[in-house]
């Protein structure tokens, strides 16, 4: 059987996105809200860095909820704020950068993807000198600089995401 959703009432406040966003981060937040699983992966890290490790590499962070790495870093630097957290991300810049924001250290970048001398010189002032197209602090704000908050890595240790130089370094680079 189908339901028709509630009609909506005038009477009714809105609430502005900001009032929503806080809302919904105290909920997210709060003791009781926060999920066992994410605790004891809390736990584990703070193990680690209480025997001295300081650098954690995190495989593929953007496939788990951004929630749960802004609040687990945070959680972590609280006590130990010279820990290190390198995101191995080969995904859209987009979601590298918000990665970032979050408070990875530094990521993997897309210079593997970039074969000609004139995509790498491109992506690299991208890093260097300016923001992506589209990419904004916010929906209102000016466009940022990815240099203000993203550090690449680019360091490449596997044959699958190597360049087409790397793999075949005979070949002309152009």
């Amino acid at each position: 059987m189908v339901r028709l959703a509630p009609r909506w009432r005038p009477t009714l406040r809105r609430k502005s996105a900001e009032e929503i966003r806080r809302h919904r981060q105290r909920r997210l937040l709060s003791p009781e809200a926060i999920p066992g699983l994410w605790l004891a992966l809390r736990d584990s890290v703070a193990f680690w860095a209480a025997e001295g490790v300081r650098t954690f590499r995190v495989d593929n962070p953007h496939t788990k909820p951004f929630a749960f790495w802004e609040w687990l870093i945070a959680d972590i630097r609280a006590t130990w704020p010279d820990a290190l957290f390198l995101a191995e991300a080969f995904t859209r810049p987009k979601v590298m950068y918000r990665l970032a924001k979050l408070g990875f250290t530094q990521s993997y970048t897309y210079f593997t993807w970039r074969n000609e001398k004139s995509e790498i010189e491109a992506y690299l002032r991208e890093l260097t000198t300016g923001a992506p197209e589209g990419v904004t602090g916010s929906r209102r704000s000016a466009p940022v600089n990815v240099a203000d908050f993203f550090r690449p890595n680019f360091f490449v240790n596997t044959p699958d995401i190597n360049p087409v130089f790397f793999n075949a370094p005979d070949a002309p680079v152009s």
